[in-house]
């Protein structure tokens, strides 16, 4: 029966470079596929986060994310992890 269960992965989006323009992004998600790091980082994804409210001359910094956009073609890592090496709940156990 183990060798049936996927094994999780580190999976490491690269979301906007700021070497090449003003904003850079990352997320790492686990999961057991691409395309299910994708939907769970679609699913985390904020439509917008405040990076910084009023500070002196500053009024406000806040970033905007489009969870359509993110897609496989953005993962540029992915790592191997051992059971135990990650924090988070354990999705198998949800079993419905």
């Amino acid at each position: 029966m183990e060798g049936s269960m996927a094994k999780k992965r580190s999976y490491h989006f690269s979301l906007g470079n700021s070497s090449e323009g003003p904003v850079g992004c990352c997320a790492r998600i686990i999961a057991k596929s691409e395309a299910e790091a994708v939907e769970k980082l679609k699913d985390r994804l904020p439509e917008a986060y405040m990076l910084q409210e009023s500070e002196g001359d500053l009024d406000y910094f806040q970033a905007y994310f489009n969870a359509n956009a993110v897609s496989e073609k953005d993962i540029d890592e992915v790592d191997d992890i051992e059971e135990g090496d990650y924090r988070g709940d354990d999705d198998d156990a949800d079993a419905d």
